[in-house]
């Protein structure tokens, strides 16, 4: 129950109930097996938890790092080929079951560490990719992408939009590409990998939209509920 003064704050809340629906987005548990690599036990090979898989072109890769992670002990060392045709990597994680409507969060930290390759115009990002009944691609979402070298680590984002028809699985897919045609690696080292499920964006409903105020000094109640599942702060002003 909330109270407050009306007008002049010489008498009470106008009359009328005020219902405030909240849904926000909230974080969800991690979907992904391996997130940090940590699972695995084989450094400088490709990482052995059997939760992610090897997906690049050429002479690129993947090997699991002890010398470098965000969080110890392990991260993911991800790099292209040296050669111009060898212009793509992108481990990843076994497709997680999901469907039409929900709404998927994905996040990971990179960097680049001191001394490793950089090609201009590479670039590395999150992608969330939804998936049919036989594991072939719908459609996909995509981080910002991390475009110029650094040995800070920094954390890709993305959430997608509504799991469309015909969704029955979502991956989670590290990218790493230069231009093709460019010669020379570029490197990039993923640590603390998060897919989530999220809830709808929050949204506020008011009924009734408008209170007309009674007399002054008559006694008035303005009652606020929320019905979401996030944390409703509410501020009475006149």
């Amino acid at each position: 129950l909330v109270r407050g003064r009306a007008g002049a704050f010489r008498g009470w809340w106008a009359a009328g109930v005020v219902l405030l629906a909240l849904s926000g987005l909230c974080r969800g548990a991690n979907l992904l097996g391996d997130p940090g690599f940590d699972a695995s036990s084989n450094p400088g090979g490709f990482p052995n938890s059997g939760w992610w898989n090897a997906d690049w072109v050429g002479e690129g890769g993947t090997v699991l790092d002890g010398a470098h992670s965000h969080s110890p002990p392990y991260s993911a060392h991800v790099y292209t080929g040296v050669s111009g045709g060898d212009y793509l990597s992108r481990p990843y994680h076994d497709d997680v079951a999901a469907a039409m409507g929900k709404l998927y969060k994905g996040t990971a930290f990179v960097c680049t560490p001191a001394g490793f390759a950089w090609q201009p115009g590479a670039a590395a990002f999150v992608r969330i990719s939804f998936r049919n009944s036989s594991h072939a691609e719908i459609t996909h979402a995509d981080s910002p992408a991390y475009t110029a070298a650094s040995a800070v680590w920094q954390a890709l984002e993305v959430t997608s939009e509504a799991a469309p028809a015909g969704t029955a699985y979502v991956r989670f897919i590290l990218c790493l590409q230069k231009p093709q045609g460019a010669s020379g690696q570029s490197i990039v080292n993923v640590d603390d990998c998060v897919l989530e499920e999220a809830s709808s964006p929050p949204s506020m409903a008011v009924s009734p939209a408008f209170l007309s105020f009674g007399a002054t000094n008559a006694a008035m109640v303005m009652r606020v509920v929320n019905t979401g599942g996030s944390v409703l702060d509410c501020t009475v002003a006149p």
